[in-house]
């Protein structure tokens, strides 16, 4: 049986005292308590605080919209010794089988906070270096580190040696996050739409950048990363950045096996959507564009998400909304412009995949014939771009009716080719076209499977997409027997002082071994040995990235 890639227990690190942070800048004033964590023996290995607000609850006439900020009267007397709210979400089905939820915690549209772990010991004179995370879960599922396979007080501790400051956002999924149509463009103020899940990342972000002083962080040190949809929405935050008249807090990137693909749909394009959602609850189209949202509004959140897979279009994504997302965002990427920043800015990334991204992909709502399979591809992407990428692919016919394992296997490749392989190659390629050096464009693909993998995913799967979540996190609760902790070590080393802001010294690591030429990824081979190999999917995936660029 294949278990969530992302643990659906919590977290269970014993807290043996508590721990008080004072918020006395100009932006946030009051108290976080938290917890410290402790090994069994009692010694202190982390410090962590759950459950800090950031924005006001999105609630009541507040769904749908932009977070709003905590006042300037706003005073924090936060008690963060226990888990915050996940946001409202479906039960994906894996294998057939709904994915169980997590016990012992709300899952509610009100979930704007942050989680923060903190390392022990004196921090350097400029403080701690900072990882502000987003989690994964095709922006539909998951949640801020609450898993136990995503916590990471083993990797701040001495053993993990990567001392620094870990911030995971907890934002807005699926509808809530990334409903988009004409309606809400017209409430708005100022035309904005949809991607409000986003915007909770981003306000997240800011939030970390003006506060993490008072947790010793150092708010000039601070890497963004994410798994799976936290890279896709990584990416984005980094465009952002990049593309729009914000303050720059971002310093280098960490992306895990996702990248963006196409330019995402228009609000015009995304009006079906909506219209299918206020159809299934039987709200007339006829209505007024305030009254279809005030009905829906109505609704209790609940509701709104044990239906979500009912609808045909159940996957709510990034829309261009010329206000988050520019409407140039993707020409700029294959353009030059995004290089440009990049270098720029003089930043660096850690960019890549796992041996088998596909074989979670056919098992997670996968499409059971040859006409859901064309629906399900209209979930993630315009029409445009998958018109442009069907002919590199077998498409099962209709008739003869395909086995199911046929279409499993077809979903999977297209999945993974659009939401990893082919989709970080182009971002590789735009880099490396505009002048980007791979000193400081970090490749790796993981083919080990260490043996805390049998606890939760059989031998079938391989490496498969997320499977690699402890490797990163050290998380030795897994299971990891003293290998599997050696050769995360090892593994874990030039990521450290990719982390510390060290790219010189983290880059010759990284690259030991490298000989000239080729397309050089850092490799974790099945024995548990690193290795630079040479891009055996280049070739196959580049000619898709370019039908994509040209879309």
């Amino acid at each position: 049986m294949i278990k969530n890639s992302e643990g659906s227990s919590l977290s269970t690190e014993t807290a043996t005292a508590t721990v008080t942070v004072q918020l006395t800048g100009d932006k946030a004033q009051g108290w976080i308590k938290g917890s410290v964590m402790s090994d069994p023996s009692g010694r202190a290995k982390a410090q962590r605080f759950l459950n800090v607000p950031y924005a006001l609850p999105p609630v009541g006439p507040l769904r749908f919209k932009r977070p709003v900020p905590l006042g300037a009267d706003y005073r924090y007397e936060v008690d963060g010794t226990q888990w915050g709210n996940i946001c409202s979400q479906p039960s994906y089905l894996l294998n057939g089988v709904a994915e169980p939820l997590m016990e012992g915690i709300k899952y509610t549209e009100d979930c704007l906070h942050l989680n923060i772990w903190t390392p022990m010991g004196t921090p350097p004179t400029e403080g701690w270096p900072v990882i502000y995370w987003i989690h994964g879960g095709w922006l539909q599922v998951g949640n801020a580190n609450h898993g136990s396979r995503m916590d990471p007080t083993d990797l701040i501790d001495d053993d993990g040696g990567l001392k620094c400051i870990i911030v995971a956002n907890s934002h807005r999924l699926n509808l809530f996050g990334f409903l988009a149509c004409k309606e809400l463009r017209d409430e708005s103020s100022d035309g904005s739409v949809g991607n409000y899940g986003f915007h909770d990342q981003r306000l997240g972000l800011v939030w970390t950048y003006e506060n993490i002083s008072a947790f010793n962080g150092n708010p000039a040190n601070i890497t963004l990363g994410g798994l799976s949809a936290g890279a896709y929405s990584s990416h984005f935050q980094l465009a952002h950045e990049f593309n729009f008249p914000v303050i720059p807090v971002i310093k280098r990137i960490s992306m895990h096996s996702n990248a963006m693909a196409a330019q995402p749909k228009t609000v015009e394009e995304s009006q079906l959507q909506f219209d299918q959602l206020l159809e299934h609850f039987g709200i007339s189209l006829e209505l007024t564009g305030s009254e279809k949202l005030e009905k829906l509004r109505a609704i209790p959140d609940q509701t709104l998400a044990a239906d979500i897979l009912k609808l045909k279009l159940h996957t709510f994504r990034a829309v261009t909304d010329g206000h988050f997302v520019h409407p140039e965002t993707f020409f700029r990427i294959g353009g030059g412009h995004f290089a440009s920043e990049f270098n720029r800015r003089g930043m660096s990334m850690v960019i890549g995949e796992v041996e088998n991204e596909e074989n979670l992909y056919r098992e997670i709502n996968h499409p059971h014939t040859s006409e859901e399979l064309l629906l399900s591809l209209e979930n993630y992407y315009p029409d445009k771009v998958i018109k442009a990428i069907l002919p590199f692919y077998s498409i099962p016919p209709i008739t003869p009716t395909p086995s199911l394992e046929e279409i499993k296997e077809a979903f999977g490749i297209i999945t993974a080719d659009g939401q990893v392989y082919a989709s970080e190659r182009l971002l590789v390629k735009a880099l490396e076209d505009g002048g980007v050096p791979d000193s400081r464009l970090l490749r790796y693909r993981i083919k080990w499977r260490g043996s805390f993998m049998e606890r939760f995913t059989p031998a079938r799967m391989g490496v498969a997409h997320a499977h690699d979540t402890p490797l990163w996190w050290f998380t030795k609760r897994a299971g990891m027997s003293p290998r599997d902790e050696d050769v995360c070590r090892i593994w874990l080393a030039p990521y450290r002082l990719f982390i510390e802001g060290k790219q010189k010294e983290a880059a010759a690591l990284w690259w030991t071994g490298k000989e000239a030429g080729g397309r050089p990824v850092r490799t974790l081979m099945p024995s548990g040995e690193v290795e630079i190999r040479d891009d055996d999917r280049w070739e196959r995936c580049t000619p898709i990235a370019a039908a994509l660029s040209a879309t």
